[in-house]
């Protein structure tokens, strides 16, 4: 009779302790093979390949073991104390950081802040924005494989499925100016995860969540809903220059966007109604009323929607009464699209919200018109690497009126506008 896994883990634990090393590989090794996120059979393979002084190869099992249970103290004193050994001092603070935001708390930690505090990493704040731009891409690349195509076989950028119910869309689309598809990317839950994790680390390192937008799997996702672009803007739409990421965290009072429309008056119509561009808003983690999810004023209740007026403020506004608001919540997986003429917002969050919420959205015009923004992305194939660069640095400084920068994040924009 087979052993259990638990009865495995128990065998392998013990030869460990006994410094049967072999004998703890090949049982450790058996668990990985039968269920390779095992949390603790990756830590104590990290650990034992740590023992033997294999630092590097420890990484890959204790990063495992951590995204398998983030809340597991051990397993990031493990990960950090590596870190430190192979002199990875601002990989290891921020991973402190991130320890910390997921409750870690002992004596051990405490330790550890006294460490960072002597060799001058001061907590909650990383010197990070310094290091070079291409050991940052190099660190993203290898770290988060499941973001590129080349290292990512269930990514590619031809995979554009044709679903039902268009009818039902190009309806909701025209009475409320909008529709909320959910599951339409449930074929990538493991690399939304993955997306979840880069944006916490950028965070962390105080680069603006967008900088993600040099991953493949976020041009993949849009690519992805080319089908649903074009049922309201036509086969021959483009992407614009226009996409952001939001880290939204309750636990600095932090709200979305304010209420307003991305296009005003008649810009965004056509003049028989219809919408000229759209936007496409992607949950990455659960969007609630307390996490801070989307609220729109549907179309057929706004007497703005769509109306030139001289009062810029007014038309700014969307008059209707208070019970027609509607709260867009939605999971990973999920995605809105919108008429960009309707008003809407992101909430505030709540201080009983559990995790911030994340999200990314990028906007989409027909090509039937003068572009709005420049310059206009083909939808249907990769956007180059140097291009991408340049345009999150624009997309920083063309939204810093709604964020506030720090200098060096404005300068680390400013060179991202010239990266060759």
């Amino acid at each position: 009779m087979e052993p259990t896994l638990d009865e495995a883990l128990q065998k392998a634990v013990e030869a460990h302790k006994a410094g049967k090393i072999q004998e703890a590989d090949r049982l450790y090794t058996g668990i990985l093979t039968a269920q390779p996120k095992h949390p603790d059979a990756n830590h104590n393979m990290g650990v034992l390949s740590t023992s033997v002084g294999k630092l590097e190869e420890s990484l890959p099992f204790f990063k495992t073991a951590l995204e398998a249970n983030s809340s597991k103290g051990q397993y990031w004193l493990s990960f950090i104390n590596v870190l430190i050994k192979l002199n990875r001092m601002p990989d290891a603070k921020a991973a402190f950081d991130r320890a910390k935001n997921h409750g870690a708390n002992s004596a051990a930690f405490d330790q550890l802040a006294q460490k960072f505090n002597e060799l001058g990493f001061k907590i909650n704040e990383t010197n990070s924005m310094s290091v070079k731009l291409e050991t940052l891409l190099d660190k993203i690349r290898d770290e988060y494989p499941l973001l590129f195509v080349k290292t990512n076989k269930n990514l590619n950028y031809s995979d554009i499925p044709v679903r039902g119910n268009s009818s039902t869309r190009r309806k909701k689309m025209s009475i409320d100016g909008y529709f909320h598809e959910e599951s339409s990317l449930i074929q990538y839950i493991l690399e939304i995860e993955s997306l979840v994790g880069l944006i916490e680390e950028l965070d962390l390192l105080k680069i603006p969540p967008v900088f993600a937008f040099y991953t493949d799997f976020s041009w993949v996702i849009f690519q992805s809903l080319n089908d649903l672009f074009s049922e309201t803007l036509g086969n021959d739409f483009m992407f614009l220059p226009d996409f952001w990421a939001w880290r939204v965290d309750p636990k600095k009072n932090q709200a979305g966007w304010a209420p307003h429309r991305d296009k005003v008056g008649r810009s965004g119509l056509f003049s028989d109604g219809s919408p000229k561009s759209l936007t496409c808003w992607v949950p990455l983690t659960e969007a609630t009323p307390l996490t801070g999810c989307m609220y729109v004023v549907p179309k057929q209740y706004d007497a703005n929607y769509g109306v030139e007026c001289e009062n810029k403020y007014e038309v700014l506004q969307a008059a209707c009464s208070l019970q027609k608001i509607r709260a867009v919540p939605g999971k990973p997986g999920d995605i809105v699209i919108w008429d960009q003429t309707i008003f809407h917002w992101g909430a505030q969050t709540s201080e009983f919200a559990k995790r911030p919420r994340l999200s990314i959205a990028l906007e989409a015009q027909s090509n039937k018109i003068a572009p709005f923004n420049t310059p206009l992305l083909n939808p249907y194939g990769p956007v180059e690497y140097n291009l991408r660069l340049r345009l999150i640095g624009k997309q920083i400084l063309q939204y810093k009126h709604m964020y506030s920068l720090s200098g060096e994040q404005e300068r680390f924009a400013i060179a991202l506008l010239d990266y060759e």
